[in-house]
């Protein structure tokens, strides 16, 4: 469980808490949420908890809070900074498939580079095929630590936050039994806060949230099938 980073891991706790286990499975955000609608997986995870996703999935109670911010490469744009979406007109954004921003900077006139995940749109980031990346702060410096962990010196975050919000599970609403799994995950997540174990395995981890930009899907055993998502 380490490494599929600390959100994982309390996902998988909190479950086990209630006697239910997890697997992982990775797939990109358009086919989780294919797969939620479908009923095909129970849940995905990290979504932001919006009205406009609440109308489509019911949630868990909050996993974290997060802050999005822009990325960039000290080395070409020096003194960047985030003044709202327009400012990010004249850069190329790198976006992944199923981010909820996406809709939201092509309103804008944004140019906006899709990529699958956020792993891809980091190495197009860093390889200029793209000048900017908007994401949560703490999975931003997770990824880049891990996948340029010699180069993390060359890597910039605006300080002026983009958006903030809370990421929970997006549980489906047509997968069997649901409400109940929804339940056992709640209770035990309210116990690892509780008990101190949500906060020892943030504070062990690189950053205070998750490797989690790629979709996962959680498959129980028997009856427990959870997917994750981001946006």
């Amino acid at each position: 469980m380490q490494e599929f980073g600390p959100a994982a891991r309390i996902i998988h706790r909190a479950f086990e808490l209630g006697g239910i286990t997890v697997q992982f499975r990775f797939f990109p955000w358009k086919r989780c949420e294919a797969m939620l609608d479908g009923g095909i997986a129970f849940a995905s995870f990290p979504y932001p908890i919006s009205e406009r996703h609440k109308r489509r999935w019911n949630f868990s109670q909050p996993l974290f809070r997060g802050e999005t911010h822009a990325f960039f490469m000290e080395q070409r744009f020096p003194g960047f900074e985030y003044h709202g979406i327009k400012s990010l007109r004249g850069y190329t954004v790198a976006g992944s498939l199923g981010d909820f921003l996406t809709d939201r900077l092509y309103t804008a006139a944004v140019d906006v580079d899709l990529a699958p995940d956020e792993e891809c749109s980091f190495k197009k980031l860093y390889s200029a095929r793209s000048d900017i990346l908007l994401t949560d702060r703490n999975v931003g410096w997770y990824l880049i630590h891990k996948y340029f962990p010699q180069q993390e010196s060359l890597f910039q975050m605006s300080r002026n936050t983009v958006i903030t919000m809370e990421y929970a599970l997006a549980v489906s609403r047509s997968y069997p039994d649901a409400g109940r799994l929804l339940d056992i995950f709640n209770a035990g997540l309210a116990e690892l806060k509780r008990n101190g174990e949500f906060d020892s395995i943030w504070n062990e981890s690189f950053c205070p949230a998750e490797d989690v930009r790629k979709g996962a899907s959680l498959y129980g055993s028997g009856r427990g099938k959870l997917a994750r998502a981001d946006f």
